[in-house]
């Protein structure tokens, strides 16, 4: 069903914003912006909530089993009041880790933590993603 008279120029719904001229521009407009990569990106959504992500891979290095290593990942962009972070492991390398936490959460970073099962070499990389206004 169209917003609006089929009659008038104004927007219609069935068009899925077609007839939006610059859609770019009217989204900006509403207050959203967004910064969209394959490793690190974030979206502001016109109501003030901001989702972020981040890829985040540390060089190979020695670890000793047992033993907890911690990472500063910073956020794309800093929030006004961060609400969680989530974020997993990524499989290959870092398989004999026993997962991530994530602790120290502020409006521009997080610190996650791991601890290795075993003593070796190795590269640690994990996903995170963080939402908040």
């Amino acid at each position: 069903m169209p917003l609006t008279n089929p009659n008038t120029t104004a927007l219609q719904k069935n068009n899925n914003l077609s007839d939006l001229a610059d859609a770019a521009i009217a989204w900006a407009n509403l207050g959203a912006s967004q910064s969209l990569a394959v490793n690190a990106g974030w979206i502001k959504l016109p109501n003030g909530l901001i989702l972020q992500w981040q890829t985040y891979t540390a060089a190979s290095q020695s670890f000793t089993g047992g033993t907890p290593y911690t990472f500063n990942i910073t956020f794309p962009i800093a929030f006004n009041t961060v609400y969680n972070v989530v974020g997993c492991l990524l499989s290959g390398a870092n398989n004999s880790a026993n997962g991530v936490q994530f602790e120290s959460l502020i409006n521009t970073r997080v610190t996650a933590r791991i601890l290795m099962n075993t003593t070796n070499t190795t590269i640690v990389s994990f996903r995170v993603f963080a939402i908040g206004i």
